[in-house]
């Protein structure tokens, strides 16, 4: 494994949007003393640079060795001399597999946007999907495991016209659709002690048809994707492991893979600020891949959660009850994450969801 200083190009690449804007603590109270003037300043982490800095492949090498970022250097703003500043690399030890969705609500003039991301690490990935597909034989023999997915848009439809458009749900009264409910509570609880939950919501005023054509900068959606990811990679590299991603698409499509240029376009931002490699600790990151809606199992639970979620804010937005069979509380510990009145991210791992914790825009 071979390592590699980055010298900073001064022309920055207009087309690229950096979207983050929070600091880890310890990395916030970081600060570079120049050699020269010997004065302290603290890093321009959210500079773009020229180059992503990410771990390369070297062109005459097929093997799975990498040239790793180790060190670069920032200008002082006291005397311009180039100060050295070393990068953190960590040796891999695992991988973890997480699998996101999103889910948003619109309530009079006011929007709620939510990611989230279920998965474990890929030893114990089978013991999860096999849970899932006993609970859907359980609930329907007749049909092979596989061969459908819990969405709770269509199950858990107030009417009943969204389930009985489904193949599976069509036939079940509102009793089974608790008793599945249930069932997912239990299969998620059963297996706390190694499931991974992360949950990003933000607000804004507006709607979601409003939000598509303003700059990603401005869209609930796109910041929360981002700054959900990146929190993600900075927890599983302090541990050592490798993050793999993967998110429903947007929309059903027959493709195994979907490219979403906003999500690519965020991610690829990232790569490019001073902050990106202090996240990824010389780890390779997969770029995160969009693929069929309820593809894998754990798709199926990342769209469980954010419909909760959702569905909380919509209730509390509404000056209703929560549904105790819809109840946040029911799936135990959640790395919670939202912003608060200065736009900084902030989280808490609790049971109930955290209400009080997040600003509401």
């Amino acid at each position: 494994m071979a390592t590699h200083e980055i010298k900073q190009n001064k022309n920055k690449n207009k087309q690229v949007q950096n979207l983050l804007r929070h600091l880890p603590e310890n990395i916030a109270a970081f600060r570079l003393e120049c050699s020269e003037c010997s004065k302290q300043f603290r890093p321009n982490w959210f500079k773009l640079s020229n180059e992503p800095l990410i771990p390369v492949k070297p062109n005459d090498h097929d093997g799975p060795g990498r040239w790793i970022p180790i060190k670069t250097y920032e200008i002082c703003p006291f005397c311009k001399e180039a100060v050295p500043l070393d990068l953190p690399v960590v040796q891999m030890q695992s991988k973890v597999m997480l699998f996101g969705d999103e889910a948003y609500r619109e309530e009079q003039g006011k929007l709620i946007f939510t990611y989230s991301l279920v998965g474990a690490d890929f030893k114990v990935m089978s013991k999860i999907e096999d849970s899932l597909r006993e609970l859907k034989s359980q609930l329907c023999p007749s049909e092979a495991p596989d061969s459908w997915a819990f969405h709770m848009k269509e199950l858990w439809s107030g009417d009943g016209d969204e389930r009985k458009k489904h193949r599976v749900f069509r036939d079940w009264n509102f009793e089974k659709v608790q008793l599945a409910v249930q069932g997912l509570f239990q299969l998620i609880q059963s297996h706390a002690e190694y499931l991974f939950m992360y949950n990003i919501a933000l607000t804004a005023k507006g709607s979601l048809k409003g939000f598509k054509s303003k700059p990603v900068l401005e869209r609930p959606q796109d910041n929360a994707y981002i700054l959900l990811i990146m929190y993600v990679i900075n927890e599983c590299t302090k541990a050592k492991g490798q993050p793999v991603l993967q998110f429903d698409a947007e929309k059903q499509t027959k493709a195994d893979q979907v490219i979403q240029g906003w999500a690519r376009d965020a991610f690829s931002g990232s790569q490019r600020c001073l902050i990106y490699p202090f996240l990824a600790k010389g780890v390779e990151i997969p770029e995160p891949i969009f693929v069929k809606p309820a593809s894998q199992p754990c798709l199926e639970l990342a769209d469980f959660i954010s419909y909760i979620i959702a569905r909380f804010y919509l209730k509390k937005w509404q000056g209703k009850e929560i549904e105790e069979a819809l109840n946040p509380r029911n799936l135990g510990k959640v790395m919670y994450l939202g912003s608060d009145e200065t736009g900084d991210l902030v989280f808490h791992k609790t049971e109930s969801y955290p209400w009080e914790l997040f600003y509401e825009s």
